[in-house]
């Protein structure tokens, strides 16, 4: 199953498909702390959509 990362501080979903572990390491990585220039959390896992 692929995933998808959105980017909530610019209402775009991010190009790339992930794996659950790649999507997941993303997130942890990425994630800005808590008020720093946007919503919270920035990065949101999601299956991947159907086209």
């Amino acid at each position: 199953m692929w995933f998808e990362i959105y980017d909530a501080w610019s209402n775009k979903y991010m190009l790339e498909r992930f794996t659950y572990q790649q999507a997941k390491n993303f997130c942890d990585k990425n994630e800005p702390p808590a008020g720093h220039g946007g919503p919270t959390p920035r990065y949101t896992m999601l299956p991947l959509r159907s086209f």
